[in-house]
């Protein structure tokens, strides 16, 4: 498998010099086809962060509502796959497969053929600072394309480049993309992530045979792209008995990828309690969603959940250290991003290649408190009537 470790070494090894000669080529390019009055086909690149993709999706929505008929494609990620389906908002899903070699030339070949036997009207390039999916745009030399250049690679590609800033969120910043080609905004409302009934009923019985009613779920993980983004498991372990003390009833459930079963297995081994149950590797992403819709909160690192619960709009508390929240801080009602607001926090950029050297022993994510973490959980059941409140503390 190519890690997107690897990957993005790659994009930034060998993109940057083709990326520059693409500059100089698109420099002296003739135009053949400009932004057209009537857009009957629209592709949008969103390859890495399954949480972008889903704060990407409001975009997505609107460009269904400004222009109704046309067919819209997403390229992503394979790993992204069971997010979302073909449907009213997105016609088409390609997938660039990173599971081996051979899977990702064979997958690359079919986008690249893709783009120059159907050529869209305009290409919207959702990657700040990705070299590859700036290839891919120009390609698609036939289309108006439109993107991001905070690093100054892709100079010249993009009929539009879009202005990026660290202080907005990418869900505005993706809708900046939309108002430089004069679409309207109509809403800002995601799409939902919807399971099929085969696995809602897996995700069902997992609950129904443990005998879990109510529930809470925590994340520990993040990609292997960022691991400084984890919240110390001593952590997570202080806080689940903390909250099992005060709730004799709630079972918490512990998700991620089979990549994370050992980092889940040694949490639960810390905590050696029965209602601390592991579901990592049990759900597909489109599972886990709907499972988050059941939980009556979640407590995530800085990752890819924290957006599928604002899809339910489960309470959530978002884990927040080397990367900031202004940027990705989670948008639904009742969900909160803690951070300890350290000196050197964030250090995650796209102009460093979200490459981070840290000397303070990620002292961001180890400051955050139990006690932070739990008033805040605590809080939304306080002020919230309608959510069921847990015992306080005696």
């Amino acid at each position: 498998m190519i890690t997107i470790r690897t990957a993005r070494w790659i994009d930034r090894k060998f993109g940057k010099p083709l990326c520059r000669i693409l500059s100089v080529i698109s420099r002296f390019r003739k135009k053949t086809c400009p932004l057209p009055n009537e857009i009957r086909r629209i592709v949008i690149i969103k390859m890495w962060g399954m949480g972008s993709v889903i704060l990407g999706s409001s975009a997505i929505r609107n460009m269904r509502l400004n222009c109704p008929e046309a067919h819209i494609t997403l390229i992503t990620l394979k790993q992204n796959q069971s997010l979302y389906a073909p449907g009213p908002w997105i016609n088409q899903l390609m997938y660039f497969d990173l599971n081996s070699l051979p899977k990702a030339i064979r997958s690359l070949y079919q986008i690249m053929s893709f783009l120059r036997a159907q050529p869209p009207d305009i290409v919207f390039d959702f990657e700040f600072a990705s070299r590859f999916t700036a290839m891919l745009s120009f390609w698609s030399y036939r289309s108006f394309l439109v993107g991001f250049n905070p690093s100054g690679s892709a100079k010249n590609i993009f009929d539009i480049t879009i202005p990026y800033s660290e202080t907005r969120h990418i869900s505005k910043i993706f809708m900046d993309s939309l108002k430089a080609v004069k679409f309207t905004i109509h809403t800002d409302e995601l799409i939902p992530c919807v399971a099929e009934d085969g696995e809602k009923s897996k995700v069902d019985a997992f609950l129904k045979t443990r005998g879990i009613n109510r529930f809470i779920v925590f994340n520990p993980n993040t990609s292997s792209m960022a691991p400084e983004r984890q919240w110390p498991l001593e952590r997570f372990a202080e806080l689940a008995k903390r909250w099992f003390a005060v709730e004799p009833e709630c079972v918490i459930i512990v998700i991620g990828g089979t990549e994370d079963i050992q980092r889940v297995e040694t949490l639960c081994a810390m905590v050696s309690s029965a209602r601390m149950i592991s579901a990592c590797g049990h759900f597909t992403i489109a599972g886990t969603s709907y499972m988050l819709s059941k939980a009556i909160a979640l407590v995530t690192n800085d990752s890819g959940p924290m957006h599928l619960a604002t899809l339910s709009n489960t309470p959530t508390v978002g884990l927040f250290g080397p990367e900031t929240p202004a940027l990705y801080g989670p948008v639904g009602v009742n969900q909160s991003a803690l951070s300890s607001n350290e000196y050197c926090s964030p250090c995650i950029s796209i102009y460093n290649d979200k490459k981070i050297v840290c000397y303070r022993q990620c002292a961001c994510m180890q400051n955050i408190s139990v006690s932070q973490v739990y008033e805040t959980l605590n809080s939304y059941f306080s002020k919230n009537p309608s959510l069921e409140i847990p015992r306080s503390e005696s």
